[in-house]
């Protein structure tokens, strides 16, 4: 196959298309060509993603970033695609083809979708309020939590113990538990701390917790969310507790 000007063709048949539905071409890399709108301060972006291993494959994926949805893909929500990822392709015609299947997706499943992913997939998320709260108060306040709730283990202890705290508070409603959560991640932020260094920092909308041992980052309030979120829908006991899991990746030294 002849070597293809791709970003041309794409921008051509493809950009000039979505663009009368208000999407930019963006960028691209080694591996996507990146287009995107803004609506109600969400950024809705539609990414062509060529494969990493065949350079004549390429898919259409949809995203927002908004809590809970990740990346779609036309397989993810059309029945007609549910067994494909890639597009292949062997010549420029048949490049172009694709290009305007995807159009067609875009126009067909795709704006309805983009739409569906302004809005957080599960209503239960950690707002920015709460990452705001949390990097805003954790130095002025963990003190003050910790004699609250008489809290002074350390380690895998203090987990387990956080964990029985919030399963005392499954049944309250997340409105509620909001203020108990950041008070609980508090705790929790204060154990990988004391173990593995580290501080927080507000990144965009998320509060996160860097380690100083290694290079890994976390995010603490989702994880003491997460936990609270298995107990209030009553799943299984069995499940694996994810605050115990962080906590022992970001004290694993590389």
């Amino acid at each position: 196959m002849m070597k293809l000007n791709k970003t041309k063709i794409i921008k051509k048949y493809f950009g000039d298309v979505i663009k009368e539905e208000g999407f930019e071409y963006s960028h691209a890399d080694a591996w996507t060509w990146n287009f995107f709108r803004k609506k109600a301060n969400i950024k809705q972006e539609i990414i062509l993603m060529r494969n990493r291993f065949f350079s004549n494959q390429i898919k259409l994926i949809f995203a927002t970033g908004v809590y809970g949805w990740g990346d779609q893909e036309p397989r993810c929500f059309v029945e007609e695609y549910r067994n494909k990822e890639f597009w292949e392709y062997n010549s420029e015609e048949e490049f172009i083809a694709v290009l305007q299947e995807f159009t067609e997706i875009v126009k067909k499943y795709g704006l309805d979708m983009l739409e569906r992913m302004c809005t957080p997939k599960d209503p239960i998320y950690p707002t920015l309020e709460m990452n705001q709260c949390l990097f805003e108060s954790y130095e002025s306040s963990v003190a003050e939590v910790c004699l609250k709730y008489n809290f002074n283990k350390t380690g895998e202890e203090g987990i387990k113990e956080i964990c029985m705290l919030l399963y005392q508070n499954k049944y309250k409603e997340y409105e509620e538990v909001k203020d108990f959560l950041i008070e609980m991640t508090m705790l929790y932020t204060k154990i990988i701390k004391d173990d593995s260094g580290g501080s927080l920092a507000l990144e965009g909308d998320i509060c996160i917790l860097s380690s100083s041992m290694n290079n890994l980052k976390t995010l603490p309030l989702e994880a003491v969310l997460c936990m609270w979120k298995i107990y209030h829908n009553g799943e299984s006991n069995d499940i694996k507790n994810v605050m115990l899991i962080m906590y022992q990746q970001m004290k694993k030294v590389y």
